[in-house]
C-alpha cells in the first residue's frame, strides 16, 4: 500500500468539486479515500443512516434551489458534518492537506501502527483512523458493532476484545508478509471517554479485558473532557492513554498531552491565548464551512500574516503547555447575576455519582436563565437530591448557583453515535419541562436566588 503524502500543488483560482454523499461503510470509505486525497473525482461527505436524506436533499438542492448541486472549492476532499450537539449541524471541508498533514503528524508523534476504528467514520475522530491507517500503509480493523453486517449496533467490551485480538493477529500476519511500515507490536485505537470508561469499569470482573487494553501502545481519548479520575484509573491499570485537542475544525486532534504529561503539537500547528480565548493556526485547519460564508468568516480569521481557527474554547497558554478550562459560551445571566457552567460542570463533576453530568440551560420568565441538571442514572451511588445539590453548589459558586431541577437517566444519558453527550435534545426537554416539572422543583422563598 503506498504511503499517503500532502497534496502540493494549488488548485486553480475559483475552480470547483462536486461533492458527492457516501455511506459511512468504513471500509468503503478507507477505499474510496484515496482517490479523494489525491484529487480524483468528487469531494466526499460521509453519512450515518440517520443524517443521509437530509444530507443528500442539502448536496442536491444548493440554496434550496431544485437541480442546483452544491459543489465544494476544488482543495476540498472529504466534508465532515459535525455532531450539532449544541445547535444546527456544520459541514466542515476539509483540503487533502490538513487531513494528510495531521495523520502523519501523529503517526510521528506516537508511531506508526496497526489501527482498530471504534468511533463511527462518518466523524472526525473515525475518519482520522483511516487515513493515519493510509499514511502509515497499513490497514485498519473496525470495531464489531461499527461493521456493515453487525447485529449489535451497542459498543460492547468483548467486542472490544474480538477486536482487538483480530487487529493484533492481523499486525503479526501483515509483519510476515513483508508488510513495510509499523511493527506489529504498535497497536493503536481511539475512544471517547464513555467507551473507556465501560471498559475500566468491565475490567474489574474481566482481566481479558485489561489485558487487551494493555496491548495498545496509546489509546487516544477525545470528543469531550474526561470525567476527573477516569485518566488517571487507566494509568493506574497500566493503560497508556493520550488526550487529545482539537476538533473537525482542526482535522481532528492537533494538541495531544502523553502519558508522562508532556504535550506535542501536530505538524506545525501553533497555538495562541488571546483575552482568554483559545486560537490555532497551520496546516490541519479546515477550509471552511461548505456553503456557510458568514460562519467561515466569524470563525477562522487573519491576523499577523496567518489564518486562525476561533475555537471558542478560554484556556491558558503558559511555558508553551496549552490547558483549556472551557467554552467562551457557557456564561448565563440569572437572576441578573453571571454564572459559569463552566465552573457549575467542574463542581458537579467532584460529586459521587455526577462524574457525567451535565448543566444545561433553559429561558425562565422570571430569572431570564436557569440551568437543569441531567445524570447517569445507572451509578450505583445514593442519588442527590436537589436541595442536597444545590447546597453544595451555592457553598462553593454563592447563592445564584442553584439548579432548577435534578434529572437522572435510569439507562444513561442519551449520546450522538460519536458517544458524546446530546447536549441538544437535553436542551429541548429543559425547554419542555420548564413550564410543568421543573416547575414542581423550583425554589422556595428561602431558596430564592
Amino acid at each position: 500500500m503506498a504511503v499517503l503524502t500532502p497534496i502540493a500543488a494549488a488548485p486553480a483560482p475559483g475552480s470547483a468539486r462536486p461533492l458527492v454523499v457516501v455511506d459511512a461503510d468504513p471500509m468503503s470509505l478507507f477505499a474510496a479515500l484515496p482517490d479523494a486525497l489525491a484529487g480524483h473525482g468528487p469531494a466526499l461527505l460521509p453519512v450515518s443512516a440517520e443524517t443521509a436524506d437530509a444530507e443528500r436533499a442539502f448536496v442536491e438542492q444548493a440554496g434550496g434551489l431544485e437541480g442546483m448541486e452544491v459543489a465544494v472549492d476544488s482543495d476540498v476532499a472529504v466534508v465532515i458534518r459535525t455532531s450539532g450537539s449544541t445547535g444546527r449541524p456544520k459541514r466542515v471541508g476539509l483540503s487533502a492537506r490538513a487531513l494528510v498533514s495531521s495523520a502523519q503528524g501523529t503517526n510521528e508523534i506516537l508511531g506508526a501502527g496497526h489501527w482498530l476504528l471504534a468511533l463511527p467514520a462518518h466523524y472526525i475522530a473515525g475518519l482520522q483512523v483511516l487515513v493515519r491507517s493510509l499514511a502509515a500503509g497499513t490497514t485498519p480493523v473496525v470495531a464489531h458493532h461499527l461493521r456493515s453486517d453487525a447485529v449489535d449496533r451497542h459498543f460492547a467490551p468483548a467486542a472490544f476484545v474480538a477486536a482487538t485480538n483480530e487487529l493484533a493477529a492481523q499486525a503479526i500476519d501483515g509483519a510476515q508478509a513483508g508488510a513495510p511500515t509499523a511493527s506489529p507490536a504498535r497497536l493503536l485505537t481511539a475512544l471517547v471517554p464513555a467507551q473507556l470508561h465501560v471498559l475500566l469499569e468491565d475490567a474489574v470482573a474481566h482481566p481479558e479485558t485489561l489485558a487487551a487494553l494493555r496491548r495498545y501502545a496509546h489509546i487516544m481519548i477525545g470528543g469531550q473532557r474526561p470525567a476527573p479520575g477516569l485518566l488517571q484509573a487507566a494509568r493506574d491499570a497500566g493503560v497508556d492513554v493520550v488526550t487529545t485537542y482539537g476538533s473537525s475544525e482542526t482535522a481532528g486532534g492537533c494538541v495531544y498531552t502523553l502519558a508522562d504529561g508532556s504535550q506535542r503539537r501536530v505538524g506545525d500547528t501553533t497555538l495562541a491565548v488571546r483575552d482568554g480565548s483559545v486560537y490555532v493556526s497551520g496546516s490541519v485547519l479546515a477550509s471552511g464551512y461548505v456553503a456557510d460564508p458568514e460562519r467561515t468568516a466569524q470563525t477562522f480569521v487573519e491576523h499577523g500574516g496567518s489564518r486562525w481557527l476561533t475555537t471558542g474554547d478560554l484556556g491558558d497558554l503558559t511555558k508553551g503547555v496549552l490547558t483549556v478550562t472551557g467554552r467562551d459560551d457557557q456564561t448565563i445571566i440569572t437572576g441578573g447575576v453571571k454564572l459559569d457552567l463552566n465552573e457549575v460542570h467542574d463542581v458537579l463533576h467532584s460529586l459521587p455519582g455526577l462524574v457525567e453530568a451535565v448543566a444545561v440551560p433553559f429561558d425562565d420568565e422570571k430569572w431570564g436563565t436557569r440551568f437543569a441538571v441531567y445524570a447517569d442514572g445507572r451509578n450505583r451511588v445514593k442519588r442527590m437530591t436537589r436541595e442536597e445539590l444545590n447546597s453544595v453548589l451555592r457553598e462553593r459558586l454563592g447563592r445564584h448557583a442553584g439548579a432548577a431541577a435534578i434529572t437522572y437517566f435510569p439507562f444513561g444519558l442519551p449520546r450522538l453515535s460519536s458517544g458524546k453527550v446530546d447536549l441538544h435534545s437535553l436542551h429541548d426537554t429543559a425547554e419542555a419541562l420548564a413550564g410543568s416539572a421543573l416547575a414542581a422543583q423550583r425554589p422556595a422563598p428561602k431558596d430564592s436566588i
